[in-house]
C-alpha cells in the first residue's frame, strides 16, 4: 500500500514537473526557435531616431555573408496572422538553411512561422531580434559594427545555464519546484512514521541497522523512478508525435534537470529523516511513539507550502495583470499593423520640412493619418498627476475607442481641467502654424477625463504604447494646423504620427521628391513581438502559480494521512464508541485554522500595501480555502483510516 501511494504521489510530482518543463520548452522556443537551430539571438536597438535602418540592414548582411553567420531577422507576419512570426535570411548562409516559402514549426500554441524573401525588409526596423545559425557574440566584425553605430545588443545563448537562470529567477516557477520537493519530503515523512513500529521489530530480531536503512531508502527510491520513467517515456512519446521530434533533445534536457532536482532532494531528505528516525528497540521497551518527531515534521512541511502560496500571490496577481495588459497591447499593436512613420535622413532644413508636413497633411485629409502624444508625469514634472494625451479623432477610431460612450469617461470643460493639462493646451498656439489655425483647433478641442478605462496610447516621444488608468484625454479634430518644424515633424520622427498604407505613403514622398531623404518604416513590428513574448511569459508565470496551488492541495491531504494513521491506535476505540470524525480532528483543525487565519491576515495586509486591494482579497480568499481544504483532509482521512481498519485495507 505504501509503495503505490509513493508512486501515485511521485507521479503527480513529475506530472507537475514536465507541465514546468512543457512551459519552459514554449518560452524557450518563443525565444530560440527549435525549427531553425540558432545557436544565439541578438536584439539590437538603435539609439538615433532617424537610423537609415536599409543601410544598417545591408552592413549587416555584408557582414554575415562575410563571417559565414548566417544571420536571420524576426518579424510578424503583418500580412497574415499577426500573432505569427516570420524569419528572413540576410545572408546566403541562412539562405541555404532556410529556403524561402519554408514553413517553421512552433512548440507552443503560436502558428508555424514561415520563411519571407528579403523583400519584407523594404520597410522593416533595423533595431529588432535576429538570430545566428553560426557563430556567436564574440565575432570580432559583429561586435565591431554593434560599436561603430551605437548599436544596444541583448545576447541570448541556448545555454542549460541560462535556462535554468532564467527559470531561477521566476518565483512561480521556484515555488512549484519548492512545492514539489515539500510534497516529497512530506512523503519521506509518511513512510517514514508508518515503518516505525516495524524498524524497531527488525532491530530487536538482530537486523543490522545499515540494512534497515538501504531497504527503507530502496523502498522510497524504487517506486519515485519508476515513476520517473513512466512520466519519461509516456511525455517524449507525446511531444514527438504532437509537436515534433525536433523538439525532443530540449524538452527532456529540461524534463531531466528538474527531475534530477526533484530526487537529490528527495534522497537528501531520506538521508536526514533516516538519521531523525534511527531505527532502536527502545520505544518498544518503553511503549512510546516515535511518530511524534515525523509528525511535527509533517506539519512544518505543510506550513512552508501554506507561506510560500500566500508569498506568491501578490506577484502572481501582478502576472496576471501584466498579461492581461501585453495581450491588449497586443490587439491594439494589431490593429496599427498596417500603419507605418517617417524617419529623416536629414537634419534642421526647414524646405524640407515644410515638403514632408505637406505630404503627412494630405494624407491625413484623406483619413490616413493619426496623432498620439502623451505628456507622462515625469515630462510635465509633476510626479502624481495623471498623464495627459494629445490625440485626433483618427487615432480613436484606429484603435477602435469612443470616449463618450465609455462608462468611466466624463467629457469636461477647460475650466475643469487640472493645472497640468490647462499648461499643455496653453502651448498648442505655440505649436500652431498661425494664431486662426490655433484659435480653430482650440474651439472644436474635446476634453474628457478617464478613470477606470484604459485607452491605448503612445507615450511622447516614443512609440511606447502605454494603458494608463487615470487620464486627461485632449482630443483635436486633427493635426493639419500644428507648424511644420514645430511641431508636426518632430512628433513624426518619434512615431507619434502614424500613416496607413506603405505603399501610398511611399508614393506621395516619392511625388514630392523625398524619397530620398524621408524612409517609411511599419511601426508595430518590434511592438508586436515583445507584446507576444510578454503576454505569453506572463501567462506562464500565473499557470505556474496554479499549480503551487495543487501542490499545496496535495501536502495537505498527504499531512492529514499522515497524522490520521499516526492517531489511529487513539482514534479508532473512540469512532467504536461513537466519537465523529469531526470531533476527532476538531483540537487539529482549531489549532491550524486559527495560526493560518492570522497569517492570511498578514500576508493580505502586505498584498494590499505593495499590490492593490484585488491581491490582498485574493491572498485573503486563498487563505480561507486553505483552510477549508485543511479541515476537510483531517476529516475525511479520519474517516477512510477508521474504514481501512475495519475492512482490513491498510
Amino acid at each position: 500500500m505504501h509503495r503505490r501511494l509513493f508512486f501515485m504521489v511521485s507521479t503527480l510530482v513529475f506530472l507537475l514537473a514536465t507541465l514546468l518543463s512543457v512551459m519552459a520548452s514554449d518560452l524557450h522556443d518563443r525565444a530560440l526557435p527549435q525549427g531553425i537551430h540558432p545557436t544565439i539571438s541578438m536584439t539590437l536597438d538603435f539609439q538615433s531616431p532617424n537610423v537609415d535602418d536599409a543601410q544598417m540592414l545591408r552592413e549587416l548582411a555584408d557582414i554575415g555573408e562575410q563571417q559565414q553567420l548566417g544571420i536571420v531577422k524576426v518579424m510578424p507576419d503583418l500580412d497574415g496572422d499577426a500573432s505569427a512570426q516570420v524569419f528572413v535570411a540576410l545572408d546566403s548562409t541562412a539562405s541555404e538553411r532556410l529556403p524561402e516559402g519554408t514553413s517553421v514549426r512552433r512548440f507552443g500554441n503560436m502558428p508555424s512561422s514561415k520563411v519571407a524573401g528579403q523583400s519584407r525588409l523594404s520597410a522593416a526596423s533595423a533595431s529588432g531580434q535576429y538570430y545566428l545559425l553560426q557563430g556567436n557574440q564574440s565575432d570580432k566584425a559583429l561586435r565591431d559594427w554593434t560599436v561603430r553605430n551605437g548599436v544596444m545588443v541583448a545576447w541570448g545563448a541556448d545555454s542549460l545555464r541560462d535556462d535554468v537562470r532564467l527559470l531561477a529567477s521566476q518565483s512561480s516557477f521556484v515555488m512549484s519546484m519548492a512545492a514539489a520537493l515539500a510534497l516529497m519530503v512530506t512523503m519521506v515523512l509518511y513512510w517514514m512514521a508508518s515503518k516505525v513500529r516495524s524498524r524497531a521489530l527488525r532491530v530487536l530480531a538482530g537486523v543490522s541497522v545499515w540494512r534497515i536503512q538501504k531497504d527503507d531508502m530502496m523502498g522510497i527510491l524504487t517506486p519515485s523512478l519508476c515513476a520517473a520513467c513512466l512520466i519519461d517515456i509516456v511525455s517524449v512519446t507525446v511531444v514527438g508525435a504532437v509537436r515534433g521530434a525536433v523538439f525532443i533533445p530540449y524538452f527532456s534536457r529540461i524534463l531531466l534537470v528538474l527531475e534530477g532536482t526533484v530526487l537529490a532532494g528527495l534522497f537528501v531528505a531520506m538521508l536526514i529523516v533516516g538519521m531523525l528516525s534511527w531505527p532502536s528497540a527502545t520505544m518498544i521497551m518503553r511503549r512510546a511513539s516515535g511518530n511524534i518527531g515525523l509528525r511535527r515534521s509533517a506539519l512544518a512541511m505543510k506550513a512552508m507550502v501554506f507561506v510560500a502560496v500566500l508569498a506568491v500571490t501578490a506577484p502572481a496577481m501582478s502576472a496576471i495583470a501584466s498579461a492581461d495588459s501585453s495581450a491588449r497591447e497586443q490587439r491594439v499593436w494589431e490593429r496599427l499593423s498596417n500603419q507605418v512613420s517617417i524617419a529623416l535622413s536629414y537634419e534642421n532644413n526647414p524646405q524640407l520640412d515644410a515638403k514632408v508636413a505637406n505630404v503627412m497633411r494630405e494624407i491625413e485629409d484623406d483619413g490616413r493619418g493619426a496623432l498620439s502624444y502623451t505628456f507622462t508625469p515625469e515630462m510635465t514634472g509633476a510626479p502624481s498627476a495623471e498623464p495627459v494625451a494629445l490625440v485626433t479623432q483618427q487615432w480613436l477610431n484606429m484603435v477602435q475607442v469612443d470616449p463618450a460612450h465609455m462608462e468611466h469617461s466624463v467629457r469636461v470643460t477647460f475650466d475643469y481641467l487640472p493645472a497640468e493639462a490647462k499648461d499643455i493646451v496653453s502651448q498648442i498656439p505655440a505649436w500652431s502654424a498661425d494664431s486662426q489655425t490655433s484659435v480653430n483647433m482650440l474651439e472644436r478641442a474635446l476634453y474628457y477625463s478617464v478613470s477606470g478605462d484604459a485607452i491605448p496610447v503612445l507615450k511622447g516621444g516614443s512609440d511606447t504604447m502605454l494603458f494608463p488608468k487615470r487620464l486627461t484625454l485632449i482630443v483635436l479634430p486633427d493635426y493639419s494646423g500644428f507648424s511644420d518644424s514645430g511641431f508636426l515633424v518632430p512628433a513624426a520622427t518619434t512615431r507619434n504620427i502614424v500613416l496607413t498604407g506603405l505603399q501610398d505613403v511611399r508614393a506621395r514622398l516619392r511625388q514630392a521628391g523625398l524619397s530620398r531623404q524621408v524612409k517609411v518604416r511599419y511601426i508595430a513590428e518590434e511592438q508586436i513581438l515583445q507584446a507576444q513574448f510578454s503576454a505569453h511569459f506572463a501567462w506562464l508565470q500565473a499557470a505556474a502559480f496554479v499549480m503551487l496551488i495543487v501542490a499545496f492541495a496535495l501536502t495537505v491531504m498527504v499531512h492529514a494521512m499522515v497524522r490520521a494513521a499516526l492517531r489511529a491506535r487513539h482514534d479508532y476505540p473512540l469512532m467504536l464508541n461513537g466519537s465523529p470524525a469531526r470531533r476527532l480532528a476538531e483540537s487539529t483543525i482549531l489549532v491550524e485554522s486559527s495560526t493560518a487565519l492570522v497569517g492570511g491576515i498578514i500576508f493580505a495586509a502586505i498584498a494590499l500595501r505593495s499590490t492593490g486591494i484585488s491581491a490582498a482579497v485574493m491572498t485573503g480568499a486563498l487563505g480561507l480555502l486553505a483552510i477549508f481544504i485543511s479541515a476537510l483532509s483531517h476529516i475525511l482521512s479520519v474517516q477512510r483510516m477508521f474504514v481501512g481498519i475495519n475492512n482490513r485495507t491498510l
